[in-house]
């Protein structure tokens, strides 16, 4: 923001533009600039690369998932607990 200020008063002078404040300003300036467009660039390879999907690893399949945590589960259906319940307290 520094530098934009310092192009902007050095072109607004008003006894006339201070070309020597203007081109060091300018330089200045042009030089955050091609470091910020670098920065990006590089930001942005590494955003591509790191969500491009690996094509060793296929995805699984969500009813697979489903099918394993149904036979791995060792919860009780809710009927089976009522059951009980009432068998208790008889």
């Amino acid at each position: 923001m520094k530098q934009v200020y310092s192009v902007k008063t050095a072109a607004n002078n008003p006894d006339g533009p201070d070309l020597e404040k203007l081109d060091e300003s300018t330089a200045l300036l042009s030089a955050t600039c091609d470091t910020f467009i670098h920065t990006l660039e590089e930001c942005m390879r590494l955003a591509n690369t790191a969500t491009t999907p690996q094509l060793s690893d296929p995805p699984i399949a969500p009813i697979t998932v489903l099918k394993d945590r149904k036979t791995s589960s060792s919860v009780t259906p809710m009927a089976t607990r009522q059951n009980s319940a009432e068998r208790r307290m008889e």
